[in-house]
């Protein structure tokens, strides 16, 4: 099951190897969605999505969460970021050359009335 902030999550944590404490990571996605008016009560509905989402995740063996030794931290699993990191550095493109087409020969026809 996604979390409509799993995106966000998997940016957030993708850049961090050794992990970020769960009330970042929500005051991290609450400033990222809300405006400068929202009221407090959103930010703990997203405390408590995250918190939900990340701890049910982290118990799953196929989740690319986990949670980290200290308590209330969760990272990335390393085989997920190294699938996330493509090498686009050193990529040859194939170059396809088109040929151009050849100019039509025109074939003198016989006119009916001999010009």
């Amino acid at each position: 099951m996604k979390n409509i902030y799993y995106n966000q999550t998997v940016q957030l944590l993708t850049g961090r190897p050794e992990g970020m404490k769960l009330c970042m990571i929500a005051r991290s996605i609450f400033n990222e969605n809300n405006d400068l008016f929202a009221d407090e009560d959103l930010y703990r509905q997203i405390y408590n999505q995250l918190k939900r989402f990340l701890w049910r995740q982290s118990k799953l063996k196929n989740s690319p969460f986990k949670a980290c030794k200290k308590w209330g931290y969760y990272a990335i699993k390393r085989s997920v970021v190294v699938q996330f990191e493509l090498p686009f550095d050193d990529f040859q493109y194939d170059v396809i050359e088109t040929k151009k087409a050849a100019k039509p020969v025109k074939v003198e026809q016989p006119n009916l009335f001999g010009w």
